[in-house]
């Protein structure tokens, strides 16, 4: 009886050491189960927002600001953060939403 106990506890062992050698990632493949992807995880995802440099045509300074890139296309105005002058900014999304092409414009005096 007791070779029989020495086996269980080995088999055990052995299913438990490969069970704490499984991958996170291969999980769901392992049980058949759709994958899960995490938001912002993927690379084949799009960015929901980005942060994208402003330079200010009336004191030339750069700055960064947020942007939500799956809203397409966006043209507004703000205020220079360095010297309050307003701008016309434009926000052109290329690469299929994973980057952005920036113009500003001078807007009053």
């Amino acid at each position: 009886m007791p070779k029989r106990a020495t086996r269980v506890e080995s088999d055990a062992q052995r299913l438990l050491g490969s069970a704490t050698n499984i991958e996170v990632s291969n999980v769901d493949a392992l049980y058949g189960l759709e994958p899960v992807y995490e938001p912002g995880q993927d690379p084949r995802q799009r960015p929901l927002d980005a942060t994208v440099e402003i330079e200010c045509p009336h004191c030339w300074q750069v700055y960064e600001t947020a942007v939500d890139l799956t809203l397409g296309a966006q043209s507004w105005v703000e205020d220079c953060q360095h010297c309050c002058h307003p701008i016309s900014v434009v926000i052109e999304v290329i690469d299929d939403g994973r980057g952005a092409r920036v113009t500003t414009e001078r807007l009053g005096g």
